[in-house]
This record gives C-alpha cells, sequence and structure tokens, in this order.
C-alpha cells in the first residue's frame, strides 16, 4: 500500500479493534513520502506485526519473503 486512507473507516483507528480481536497486521509500504508510511508503521505496531518498506522490486521480494517465513505453518484436509 502507499499508505493513504481513502475510503471506509480509519485503518490507524481500526487496529484497536484488530488488537481487541486478536488480529496482527503486517503492513507493506511502496512509498517512502507523505503520510502513508507513518500510518503504515502506526497500525503494524499497534497489532504487534511487522512494518516493511518496499522501494524495488528486490526489497518488496525480501518483504514477501519475510513474512511468508515469519508466519505459522497450517495444514488442513
Amino acid at each position: 500500500s502507499d499508505g493513504e486512507w481513502n475510503q471506509g473507516n480509519d485503518p490507524v483507528a481500526y487496529a484497536s479493534t484488530c488488537v481487541a480481536n486478536n488480529i496482527t497486521v503486517h503492513t507493506v509500504c511502496f512509498l517512502a513520502s507523505g503520510t502513508g508510511p507513518a500510518a503504515l508503521q502506526s497500525i503494524a505496531s499497534t497489532t504487534g506485526g511487522s512494518y516493511y518498506l518496499a522501494t524495488d522490486a528486490a526489497s518488496l521480494n525480501t518483504a514477501f519473503q519475510q513474512l511468508a517465513y515469519s508466519l505459522p505453518v497450517v495444514l488442513t484436509k
């Protein structure tokens, strides 16, 4: 995301609802300007998630790899 809120509920305020429901939110920011990065950092921090800044294809790939390795494996039938 670019982190700019443009529809629905304020995501920074909604982060407390996520905490109340035991939901962790990880965020990936594609832009490093404006208020977006701070909002995404706040959401991740509030919910116990991780924040990643992806400025190019390589850093985006790294962010998704780190996320994939950090999430639990759930096996279903």
